[in-house]
């Protein structure tokens, strides 16, 4: 059987960007895209993506609510199926944008499934914005530690950093860049997974690297113009992006991935790696592979750059760090009489968001799982043991 890298989303979030990478490379044989969800409507969203609704014989269809226990039960409730999915493959991406229920409570119930299945699996994960509200926050946090815990290798990567990246300051244009970007580096990444004329990455000298604890880490796709490799454009981005080099200098681990048309003879990717070495600290420990694309005009140089000291945090400066919460994404409020003090929300099982500062919308604790805001009576699922 063919080698073939899957990537997976799990989550609403991580939908988008499995659909951003699916749009531009759908005709890649060799790389496959997919989503699992139990929102229902963000998944008919995905056009041509193999897809599975997670928790529709006991969830309204609408999402958890931001309830990761219903996001860890709607996973084991579909063991079967996510075996199913992820049987053919020879390594497993797995995309989640965490802070919600489903991504939220579902990433290491998925983890522990690929790992019985004995599938080598790398997590990109990002966080949310901290304008989206404390219990988000929180949640990030929660499934962060579980992650460390379960000692498995993971990309953290902020979201204000994703949307810096871009020139635009409207919100919806820098989340697509962001995406576009992400996706991109994807494909990228499996590309020089599966190199069989380059310098291929194995996925167990990338696990080794990474370490299960608190890191932070950027991605960068620095465009060529033309086909010809010139090096002075790496000197170039840099310069124009003081605070991606600034991120570079201090970074522990540095991933660079050279993608194209054209393969470059070693000589030039020698010293391209020279050069992109020469960037970070001085300690740094780096790896680097090619990945032929057919489908780009351009090569890509993908870097991913990866610390484990957060002591500084995103700069203040940064337009997305006190945007109002409404912008992080479009917000549904099905029933806007329900206020704060209700005896309805007094009773929810608000789990790891019980003691913190609600997270409010026109009155409403959006904390409060969607289900049960539209007093939904949901029965109980028959779990399989993961």
């Amino acid at each position: 059987m063919e080698e073939s890298v899957l990537i997976l989303s799990i989550g609403g979030g991580a939908g988008q960007i499995i659909q951003a990478g699916h749009q531009s490379y759908r005709e890649s044989k060799q790389i496959q895209w997919a989503s699992i969800d139990t929102d229902i409507a963000d998944l008919d969203f995905l056009d041509g993506i193999v897809k599975i609704p997670l928790g529709i014989d006991w969830l309204p269809g609408d999402g958890t609510g931001g309830n990761s226990i219903m996001g860890a039960q709607s996973v084991g409730a579909h063991t079967n199926d996510i075996i199913e999915l992820i049987k053919n493959c020879k390594t497993l991406v797995l995309v989640a944008c965490l802070g919600g229920g489903t991504a939220g409570g579902g990433l290491v119930p998925l983890l522990k499934i690929a790992k019985k299945e004995k599938k080598p699996v790398i997590s990109i994960v990002t966080t949310p914005l901290k304008s989206e509200g404390s219990a988000k926050t929180l949640s990030a946090e929660v499934t962060l530690e579980q992650l460390y815990a379960l000692e498995t290798p993971f990309v953290q990567i902020k979201m204000e950093r994703l949307l810096e990246g871009g020139s635009s300051k409207q919100f919806d244009q820098a989340l697509k860049f962001a995406n576009r970007e992400l996706s991109r580096s994807l494909f990228h990444f499996a590309g020089s997974i599966l190199s069989t004329k380059g310098m291929k990455i194995k996925i167990a000298d990338f696990r080794n690297l990474l370490q299960s604890r608190e890191s932070e880490s950027l991605i960068l796709d620095i465009p060529f113009t033309g086909a010809d490799l010139n090096l002075e454009e790496i000197t170039n981005y840099f310069d124009a992006h003081p605070r991606h080099a600034q991120f570079l200098k201090k970074s522990h681990i540095l991933l660079a991935i050279l993608a194209g048309p054209n393969v470059p003879d070693f000589p030039l990717f020698e010293a391209m790696s020279n050069k992109v070495t020469n960037l970070g600290m001085d300690n740094a420990k780096s790896l680097f592979g090619i990945g032929e694309n057919h489908f780009t005009k351009d090569p890509y140089l993908t870097i991913f750059a990866i610390h484990y000291d957060q002591n500084e945090d995103i700069n203040d400066s940064s337009p997305w760090l006190n945007a109002p919460m409404n912008l992080a994404g479009e917000v549904h409020i099905l029933d806007t009489q329900l206020s704060k003090t209700s005896q309805w929300e007094s009773t929810s099982p608000l789990g790891v968001f019980a003691n913190t500062m609600p997270t409010e919308y026109q009155g409403v604790n959006l904390d409060i799982p969607t289900f049960i805001r539209q007093k939904i009576i949901v029965p109980q699922p028959i779990i399989q043991e993961v």
